[in-house]
This record gives structure tokens, C-alpha cells and sequence, in this order.
């Protein structure tokens, strides 16, 4: 290339020069422009919405106008009386008084009424963004003339507030609105001065809390101003949450800064050139597209965050159940309301005890949400009658939430739940995969387990595989919450917190206000609609956002991607939540109704199932055990029954408790009344004390008789029974059903317990101290200075107790640093002191049973024990034909006045055991005893059901209880929680009396020989059977089972239990069919499991004519295939069906019985 000569400039054109930049710097806007000092920059964000200028910020100009004039809103009001909850048909028919802005809600629960007469200004008929506004400080319910819920409202400052409604071009002229007002937030009535869900530290709900409302008002807002809004918060959140290096972190921090620069209050017009500065990032045209933002990408497959609106509703919590079923109305009312503004809006719920609130108490809601159901906006999920407890419900529990839950969703929606819901449950069984596969679920939600206090949980996607190996693919959201608010923060951790990258990168992200209700909000929407604008317009920082699908579609997208989850890791046995550890213990009485409810609800099924079949003209009270099953799955809610409610919602259980129990107790006489009236010698039946046993095995047991409130003759029947009875003792009276055919009758005494006696004597030391000694056969059990010092098992020799070491309660602080109720934390055990009787006396000296009665009092507190040997073991005999031991009872009375102390019985055993046994569902969790890792170490406090074994291989010792579920076996040291003392939220936490019960059972070899699971079974059962006691028998061949269990002879072991017998849920009531049809037919559900974990093989042996036998899931439908049906042995006029288990299989029979 040549040069130009010397001195001649190059040629150019200086018109295209200019054109690009100006030559000269002076020529520039601003010739001299600093550089960027990012701090600056960033922090001046936050000035730009609300804040110390919010009346000169985009915050200023987000209302054109607004007007509460009475000719545009008149207000008039109805106030019920207090504590009566009207439906709208009674309150539209009241009379109103006129009322006005600054009037009071209250006292705290109470509902009001108003009546809103509004008109819209002529001049604004036409314009966007005409909305009422409404705040009374508390929840409200938004209802049209015909009683259609609309929407609902959020007073007060919180962060959830909710208080727009969107006035449509029909409601503009004049229409009437009706508005219940409830006195309570959305986190109930929590201290003025603490966090949205604080009630204060010691401090309970304010009873006599009042509400102001503060807007009645029609406002205008300016929908560009609200635009501008969302685009730059979700910019903002660009800035702060994106790492300083990335290119759209910068390119946010300068489109920001610019906005701020670009806008004036004064003009209007410059918002819309502020928006223009944001389509920099989130595209030219993305505003125009709206729900079209999610189809616009060919590759679907790309989404990472699957979002799906969710409104956790906590059933019972900080408020009462009364006060949940207002909130799901207001908040489902306020989903559908948003769905028909959004269209691409998906929204789930679960609960379908929640649904049923909602169906009869607003019909009308109910309809409009079956509409959108059917649309499918509207998903209804989770199986399960509640979001129940997962570590504390029985295994049949567990049955019941899904079966009634599942016929539920499928009789009102027309299909099943196949998603197991759980996101806020504190913990999760080793059972829910078997049981959530025969239920139809094919896949297990939750996010929990990002609450770990010690450990973080591996997964985030998993393949778990339960106690018996059934497998489902579980989903913990790396989002870590399922109440998200769709911020950018929300986003990222739904691919950072992803421990599961390499396989399965997606996560689904539940989006929307929780707990207290309330659901997702429109800004919420618009931040989700820009965040997958941002992807479109090629950014990648941010993880490409889809909305508008179901949870249905994010699993099965997760089994494709997964290979059928191949590629998945698996999770094997139970999901321990390392965190709510104290949930075992707190609320004690409601704990004891749990267990006491099950075992009741259970006899009473298995009685009135044998009516069924013996009489033909019963009819078995299906409707009404629903009637009881409802109520006990509602208490079940995984913050009632866990203990971490306010005061209020016990109250409303402890009530719940006792009307259930009357039903049943009508229903149960009922049955045996059926039962006895086919007594063939009416008159031989009479003074022979009769009790159902409906375990299905032998059993032998001592009764004992309150005799205080029996008349003159019952008392003398009682007294002719009786075995043993002291001069104004109770009566103890021997039972015996040694074949186990299901009858329980009395027996003056027994040949073969003649060498069995028990006796206790009391004994001086040279020191002067008193020790107590009860003796029997085959225990020696000795008390000194108040504790238990010695149990030493005679037959085999062996001293149970560590040397040196005692047995009793101990007491110890417990100051959790947060979340009061539900926690105790493993420094309470570094604290720990033992307790000494202060008293002891001899109650009963035997021969049948020997008894101390011990006393002591700490603290505030009083304490009386009873501690007592029976001359017989809690059963007849073990599996193997062998003779068990004998146990020790305790009964323990506590006036119960302590604050921040934790009171616990504890054993220092000689036994030592890498793993303890604990009763789980329908089977067992085997724990460590040692604390070698991180992961041993959390589990100093257990969930356990009625036993906690440690066991030798040839020798162990059972703590069976009957209502506790918090164990503690550290090394060989076994312990049992009895009551925790916390403030919050209930300031009086178990304050007051409480009964327990509690047995030390030894045994040979481990808990397999031992047979412990029928001997909790035993012990379990006497509650129930002592109020259910009856001074009438009924003849063997009329209350015996027709189905039994028999054992192969071939194993060593058999842990198969025979747990439920009731009629299948598709029988017919005998109203609706013939009688010699209900003759001909019955149905009955048999369901049985394997407890100890060892492959079985039985025979069910069937003593009525059956018409076939079949195989059934625990929906009660009959398995599909060819081996539906079971093969019949007719033998000798006698039929047995052979089965065969895997460790822990839950196996239901469907029996057609002619």
C-alpha cells in the first residue's frame, strides 16, 4: 500500500466521522465523565422505591388518584355476637348500621360484617387500574351479592399484605359488596412489638386484640408507574444476587442507575422512557407477549425453574381450626381471581379435609374452583387427608390419611392425587414409600430437610427406598421453601443448591404467600414473567423460568431425564429431620388422646366388622366411623399433634378428643349389643366379665376394677371375680384368651401360675436407709435412696441395671435457642439431674400383683409413681412355645408447674447394642447407639411408637410406653421423654395434671425372640379394653375372629401382625340393598404386616363361607394381573389362604364373605 506524500493529511470523510462520536471531547454531553464507582451506584438503588423519598421516588407516583367520599363509598356495618361465625346467607338478612374509616375490629377472633356501596367516578368509568382498596388492618373476605367469595384481603403493614381488589367495567356503576371481617392477621394475633409469627417469648395470643380499618377508598393506580416497579425490583435483585463478574449483573447495575437518572416526578412521561431503558435487558417487545413469554424458546427442556403457584394453609397453627377455614376460602377465592388475570397461572393445593371445609361452607367457591379444576388451573395434590405429622401417626393412620384423602380427590375431581405432598412436615418415615406406592402416588414432594441443624441433606432429587425396598423418586426443592416471593434469590438456588446437578438439574419452585394462606400476588407473576423475559433476550445468569405447568409434569419430566431415575441415587430407610426434635414430647395429654384414639378406633372397627358378618341385619356404621376418623386425621395436622399450636387450638382438640370418644363408645355398645343378643343362654352370659381381643394372638392379663364408682351389685360382681383386693383397693381381675380367639373372660385362677407370685417386703440398711424389694419367680427389683439400684433377671442371672449406676427420673434445663415447643436441643442432656423418691409405701404385697406407691416434688411440681410386678408376663407365651418375663410397670401422676425443664425416666442398662430397636409404621427403625458421626450425633432424641428395644444377642430390655414417642438411647443408656415445659406458642405448655404409663420388659435373646411387638401390643391395648370392659360375656363361636393367623412351622421367627379388620368402603349400607342380598354378600378388609423384618410365610385361616379371596391395594382396590386372586385350602371343612411377606410388607386382603 502506498503513503501519501509528506505533509498531506489522509483522506477521509469528516461528515461519516462525526456521525459515529464527536471528535473532541468538549463536543461530548459530558466531556468529562468520571469513573463508576460501583458501591455508590449500587447503594443508591435502594432509594429509588419507597424508603426516606418515598414521596418523591417511583413510590409517588403509583396512584393517579383516589377518593372515599360516602356517595362513592358508603360504608355500613353488622357485628355478630362474639364468638359466633355467621354464613353469609344469615349475615345479609341483618340489619346495617352505617360505619366509616378509623371504626374497630374486635376483640381478637371475633368476625364483623360489612356492607360497601361503591361507585366509581364518571370520570374514571374508562380507565385502567380503577381498584378498591381495603384495609382493616386484619383478614377480610371479599363476597358479590349472591355470596360468591371474590377474593381476599391482608390488612396491616406486613410484608404479605394484600388490599387491591381490580373493579371491572361491570362493577364500575354501583354494586354492593358484603366483606366479613375476621379480627386476626394472617399469623393470628401476634405481639405488636415481634416478627409477623411472634407471639413474644411466655406470651399467648392477645385476647382482647382490636383491628382499625384505614382504607375504604376507590384508587387509580398508574399501571406504567406499577411496570416500571416490577422491572426495576427484579433489576435490582439482578444487581444484588448475580456475582459482580457476570455480564448481566454490570449491564443491570448501568440500566438501573440510568432509570434513576432518567426519571422526574414532575413527568410522568419519563417512565415510560424509564421502561424503555429496561427493555435493554429484558427485550424490545416482552411486555406485549405476556403469558406468550414461556412458549417462545423451541427448547423446552431447558427450563430449570418450574414454578407453580402454592399457598400453604397450616390447618391449625397460630390460630384455630375455625380460622383455617376462612383462610382457605379468602385464599383460594384470591387464586381463582388471579387466574382469570393471568392466564398462564397454575396454582396447587392440598388437604382434602381442606376442600371439604370449603364445600360446605362455601358451596358457591366450591363450584367456580371445580370449574377451574376441570380447566386444569386448579390442581389439587398431596393424597392425604391432611398434611399430617409423618413420625407419630400409626401405621393404619397413615392408611386412613390416604385412603380417605384419595377417595376424597377422586369422588369430588374425578382422579387421584399421584403425588405425595409434604413440604413442611418435621420428618419422614421409613414406610411412606410402600405405603404412598399402594396409595397411587408415584412420586414424594417435600423441602424440610433444608431445616437440618447439623447435617445437609444430600439430595435434592433421590430415588428412597422404604423398609420393605418399595422405591418412589423424591423432590426436595433446592429453593429450600415452598412460599416463595419469585425474587431473583429464589431463582439462583434453585440450580446452586442443586446437589444433584449431574443428573437432574431442574427444580420445582412453589411460589406464593404460606402458611397463614394468603397464596401468590400479581407481582409475583410479573417478577416470574421478566426473570423468563431476561432468558429470552439471551441472557443466562439468571436459570430460564417456565410457568403455567403442573407438579405432575415436572416429575414425569424428571423420570425422563432421569432414565425411569436410574441415574438417581437412592436414600434407603427412614428421612430423619435434624431439627423439631422436641415435637415427640410436647403437649402431652394430646399425644396420649393420639395413641388412645387409634386403639380405640381400632376395636371398635374389628367388633363391629364381626357384627357385620354374624348378624345380617347390623348395619356396620360406616358414615359414622367416618365421622370419628375425620376428626382424628384433623388432629394428626403436623403442628397440632407435633405439640407446636397455641393454646386454643388444644382446647378445641381436647374437645374433638371427647366427642370422638362418645361416638365411639355409642357405636361399640352398639356392636355388642348385636353381638350379645345371639347369646344362645342369655342368663349363663350374665356376671362374667367379658373384653373384645382384637390382636389376634393369646393373651392372659390382670384388670384392675375401679370399684369407687360401681353400685351395690356390680360391686359384688366385681368382687366375685376378683383375684386380688385389699380393703378399699381397686379389684384386679384375671382375663384370659389363651387361644386368641378374640374373647377376654374372666377366670378366678389358672393351674399353671401357682409358682408365678410376686411379693414385695421392705428392708432397713446398717445406715438406716430404707430399700423396697419385689420378688418374684423370675425378677428382683430394689429401690434404695429413691432409685431403682437393681433388676436382676433370677432365671438367667443377669443384672440389668450398670453397676454402680440407677434407674428413675431425671429432670434437666432446656432453653432451645429458637422455636421454643418444637425444639430441645443436645446440650439439655449436659444438664441433667436425677430425681430420688422422697416417700415410698407399700400399696400391694400381692400374690397377684405387688405395688409401691413412690412420691417425690421438685421445682414447683409433684409427682406420685406407682411401680408394680404382676405374677404374670404381659403375654402367655412367646412365638416359639416359650415362657416370657415378666415386666415392670410404671404408672406416674404429675401436677406438672415447671418453665424451660425437660422431665425424662431413664435406665443405664448392662446391655451394649451398636443399634437400638425403635416401633415405627407397621414396623421398625434400628438407630445407632453411638455417636460417631455427624449423622449419629443429631439423633440424640428419636421418634419411637410404643417400644424402644436394646438388645444382646442373647439377651435385651423393652421400654414400652402408651402414649409417649420420644426415646433417647445413647451407648446403654436408655431414656423416655415424659413432658417438656416450653413457652411459644403455648406460654403454659403442659402445665397441669398428667397420667403415663410406662414398662421395662426383659427379655432372652433379641427383640425378635423376645416377641416385644406383641408385647407392646398387649400393653397398648389396655387403655381401650378397660373402658370397654363389659359385665356380660359373649359366647366364643359369636365374637371369635374368623380370620387368624398361622405361622409356618418352618421359621424360626414369624413377626406377621394381623392389625385391621373392617368393612371394605364400597359396601353397600344395608338401606340400599336386600336383605337376602347383604346375606348373601359382606366385604371385609384384612390387613396385615411383617414387624420384625423377616421374610414370612403364613396361612390366613378362615372360619365363615367366603365366595373369593383377593389381593388389594390400600385404597382397598383389587390389584390388576393374574395373581389378584388367591388360591383357597379347603380343608376338613376349614379355609386358609397362604401368603407370603417381605420384611416389613403392609398386605391387604379383600375376603367376599357369603
Amino acid at each position: 500500500m502506498c503513503s501519501p506524500p509528506t505533509g498531506q493529511a489522509p483522506s477521509h470523510d469528516p461528515s461519516h466521522s462525526l456521525s459515529v462520536y464527536p471528535v473532541l471531547a468538549e463536543d461530548s454531553t459530558r466531556p468529562v465523565r468520571p469513573l463508576a464507582i460501583r458501591s455508590i451506584q449500587e447503594k443508591r438503588l435502594r432509594e429509588f422505591v419507597g424508603g426516606q423519598f418515598s414521596e418523591f421516588n417511583l413510590t409517588s407516583v403509583l396512584f393517579r388518584d383516589r377518593i372515599d367520599t360516602e356517595d362513592h363509598v358508603r360504608i355500613e356495618r353488622w357485628s355478630p355476637p362474639a364468638g359466633t361465625k355467621p354464613s353469609f346467607e344469615e349475615a345479609v338478612s341483618q340489619v346495617y348500621e352505617p360505619c366509616r374509616k378509623g371504626t374497630k375490629f374486635g376483640p381478637s377472633w371475633s368476625n364483623h360484617w360489612l356492607r360497601l356501596t361503591v361507585r366509581v367516578p364518571r370520570e374514571w368509568i374508562d380507565l385502567d387500574g380503577v381498584e378498591l382498596e381495603f384495609d382493616a388492618g386484619c383478614e377480610a373476605l371479599l363476597f358479590n351479592e349472591e355470596g360468591l367469595p371474590l377474593q381476599g384481603f391482608t390488612g396491616g403493614p406486613e410484608f404479605d399484605r394484600r388490599i387491591d381488589f381490580p373493579l371491572t367495567k361491570d362493577m364500575r356503576d354501583k354494586t354492593v359488596f358484603y366483606i366479613e371481617v375476621t379480627a386476626n392477621g394472617m399469623f393470628g394475633i401476634h405481639c405488636k412489638d415481634t416478627r409477623y409469627y411472634d407471639l413474644g417469648v411466655g406470651k399467648d395470643p392477645d385476647a382482647n386484640r382490636f383491628f382499625e380499618l384505614s382504607s375504604a377508598d376507590i384508587v387509580v393506580k398508574r399501571t406504567e408507574a406499577w411496570g416500571l416497579l416490577w422491572d426495576f425490583v427484579t433489576l435490582q435483585q439482578c444487581v444484588e444476587e448475580l456475582p459482580k463478574d457476570s455480564v448481566l449483573q454490570n449491564r443491570a447495575l448501568w440500566v438501573t442507575n440510568e432509570i434513576i437518572n432518567t426519571f422526574r416526578r414532575s413527568d410522568v412521561s419519563s417512565i415510560e422512557r424509564c421502561r424503555e431503558l429496561a427493555r435493554e435487558i429484558y427485550g424490545k417487545d416482552w411486555s406485549t407477549r405476556s403469558a406468550d413469554l414461556y412458549h417462545e424458546d423451541q427448547a423446552p427442556k431447558d427450563d430449570l425453574i418450574w414454578s407453580l403457584g402454592h399457598c400453604h394453609i397450616d390447618s391449625a397453627w397460630l390460630w384455630p381450626f375455625s380460622a383455617t377455614q376462612q383462610k382457605v376460602a379468602r385464599s383460594w377465592a384470591t387464586q381463582i381471581a388471579l387466574m382469570e388475570r393471568y392466564p398462564e397461572y397454575c396454582f396447587t393445593a392440598s388437604s382434602a379435609q381442606q376442600y371439604k371445609w370449603l364445600e360446605t361452607l362455601y358451596p358457591k367457591l366450591f363450584t367456580k374452583l371445580l370449574s377451574m379444576v376441570e380447566a386444569g388451573r386448579f390442581q389439587p395434590i398431596g393424597a392425604l387427608w391432611v398434611e399430617c405429622d409423618a413420625n407419630m401417626p400409626s401405621g393404619e393412620s397413615f392408611v386412613r390419611q390416604l385412603l380417605y384423602g384419595q377417595r376424597y380427590f377422586e369422588s369430588r375431581f374425578g382422579k387421584r392425587s399421584d403425588i405425595f405432598w409434604l413440604p413442611d412436615t418435621f420428618g419422614y418415615n421409613a414406610q411412606i414409600p410402600q405405603l404412598a406406592r399402594q396409595a397411587g402416588c408415584q412420586y414424594f414432594f417435600t423441602q424440610k430437610l433444608c431445616w437440618n441443624n447439623v447435617n445437609r441433606f444430600p439430595h435434592n432429587t433421590m430415588m428412597w427406598v422404604g423398609l420393605d425396598g418399595t422405591q418412589i423418586i423424591m423432590h426436595q426443592t433446592p429453593v429450600n421453601n415452598y412460599n416463595s416471593r419469585c425474587g431473583v434469590n429464589d431463582l439462583l438456588k434453585g440450580v446452586k443448591n442443586n446437589m444433584d446437578l449431574q443428573v437432574q438439574p431442574t427444580a420445582l419452585h412453589l411460589f406464593g404467600f404460606g402458611d397463614g394462606g394468603g397464596g401468590a400476588n400479581p407481582e409475583h407473576l410479573e417478577r416470574l414473567r421478566r426473570a423468563r423475559a431476561i432468558s429470552n433476550n439471551g441472557f443466562r445468569e439468571i436459570p430460564k423460568v417456565t410457568v403455567g405447568r403442573s407438579a405432575r409434569e415436572f416429575f414425569d419430566h424428571v423420570l425422563e431425564i432421569t432414565e425411569k431415575g436410574e441415574r438417581l441415587a437412592t436414600w434407603s430407610g427412614e428421612v430423619y429431620l435434624e431439627f423439631h426434635r422436641g415435637v415427640y414430647t410436647s403437649q402431652a395429654s394430646i399425644k396420649r388422646w393420639n395413641r388412645y384414639s387409634e386403639s380405640v378406633i381400632h376395636d371398635l372397627e374389628w367388633l363391629s366388622t364381626i357384627a357385620a358378618i354374624r348378624d345380617p341385619s347390623y348395619e356396620y356404621p360406616q358414615e359414622e366411623l367416618h365421622g370419628i376418623w375425620e376428626p382424628l386425621m384433623l388432629n394428626q395436622f403436623h403442628d397440632c399433634l407435633p405439640g407446636s399450636s397455641i393454646r386454643m387450638v388444644y382446647n378445641d382438640m381436647e374437645e374433638i378428643y371427647t366427642e370422638m370418644n362418645e361416638k365411639a363408645l355409642n357405636l361399640y355398645d352398639r356392636a355388642f349389643g348385636a353381638l350379645a343378643a345371639l347369646n344362645s343362654d342369655v342368663e349363663a352370659a350374665q356376671g362374667c366379665a367379658f373384653a373384645l381381643n382384637s390382636l389376634g394372638i393369646p393373651r392372659r392379663e390382670l384388670v384392675e376394677i375401679d370399684t369407687k364408682g360401681l353400685n351395690e351389685e356390680e360391686t359384688r360382681s366385681v368382687s366375685a371375680l376378683a383375684v386380688q383386693q385389699s380393703p378399699g383397693k381397686n379389684a384386679l381381675l384375671l382375663l384370659e384368651d389363651m387361644e386368641g380367639i378374640g374373647r377376654l373372660s374372666s377366670s378366678k385362677s389358672s393351674p399353671t401360675l401357682s409358682n408365678c407370685r410376686y411379693a414385695v417386703s421392705e428392708y432397713f440398711s446398717s445406715s438406716g436407709d430404707r430399700s423396697f424389694v419385689m420378688e418374684g419367680h423370675d425378677l428382683l427389683l430394689r429401690i434404695q435412696s429413691g432409685r431403682i439400684v437393681s433388676i436382676l433377671d433370677k432365671l438367667s442371672v443377669r443384672e440389668l441395671v450398670s453397676p454402680g449406676r440407677s434407674a428413675g427420673l431425671s429432670i434437666s434445663e432446656d432453653y432451645p435457642p429458637e422455636f421454643d415447643n418444637w425444639e430441645v436441643e443436645v446440650y439439655s442432656l449436659d444438664t441433667v439431674e436425677q430425681l430420688e423418691f422422697s416417700e415410698i409405701v407399700v400399696e400391694e404385697s400381692g400374690p397377684w400383683r405387688a405395688k409401691l406407691c413412690a412420691t417425690m416434688a421438685f421445682g414447683k411440681s409433684k409427682l406420685r409413681a406407682s411401680i408394680s410386678i404382676d405374677s404374670i408376663p404381659p403375654i402367655p407365651q412367646l412365638r416359639d412355645g416359650g415362657k416370657p418375663r415378666t415386666s415392670i410397670n410404671f404408672d406416674v401422676e404429675v401436677d406438672w408447674q415447671e418453665k424451660h425443664r425437660f422431665l425424662r425416666f431413664e435406665i443405664p442398662t448392662s446391655i451394649r447394642s451398636e443399634d437400638a430397636t425403635f416401633e415405627t409404621q407397621f414396623g421398625v427403625t434400628r438407630r445407632p447407639t453411638g455417636r460417631n458421626t455427624t449423622w449419629d450425633a443429631a439423633k440424640f432424641e428419636v421418634c419411637g411408637h410404643r417400644f424402644a428395644d436394646l438388645s444382646e444377642p442373647n439377651y435385651g430390655l423393652s421400654l414400652v410406653t402408651q402414649s409417649k414417642y420420644g426415646y433417647s438411647v445413647e451407648g446403654s443408656l436408655m431414656r423416655l421423654s415424659l413432658l417438656k415445659a416450653g413457652t411459644y406458642p403455648d406460654s403454659r405448655q403442659d402445665e397441669g395434671h398428667h397420667g403415663m404409663s410406662f414398662t421395662l420388659y426383659p427379655h432372652m435373646g433379641g427383640f425378635e425372640e423376645g416377641d416385644v411387638v406383641s408385647v407392646a401390643r398387649v400393653i397398648n391395648s389396655k387403655p381401650a379394653m378397660s373402658s370397654r370392659l363389659r359385665m356380660v360375656a359373649l359366647e366364643a363361636e359369636i365374637v371369635a375372629s374368623p380370620f387368624r393367623i398361622i405361622p409356618d412351622p418352618n421359621l424360626k421367627f414369624c413377626g406377621v401382625v394381623l392389625d385391621t379388620l373392617k368393612m371394605a368402603e364400597d359396601e353397600k349400607p344395608r338401606s340400599e340393598t336386600s336383605l337376602s342380598e347383604t346375606r348373601r354378600r359382606r366385604t371385609v378388609i384384612c390387613r396385615m404386616y411383617e414387624s420384625i423384618g423377616s421374610r414370612s410365610r403364613v396361612k390366613l385361616s378362615i372360619s365363615v363361607p367366603v365366595a373369593a379371596v383377593s389381593l388389594a391395594n390400600i385404597l382397598e382396590d383389587e390389584l390388576a394381573g393374574d395373581d389378584k386372586r388367591l388360591s383357597l385350602d379347603r380343608q376338613d371343612g376349614k379355609i386358609s389362604v397362604p401368603l407370603e411377606f417381605r420384611p416389613f410388607e403392609v398386605k391387604t386382603l379383600r375376603i367376599v364373605v357369603n
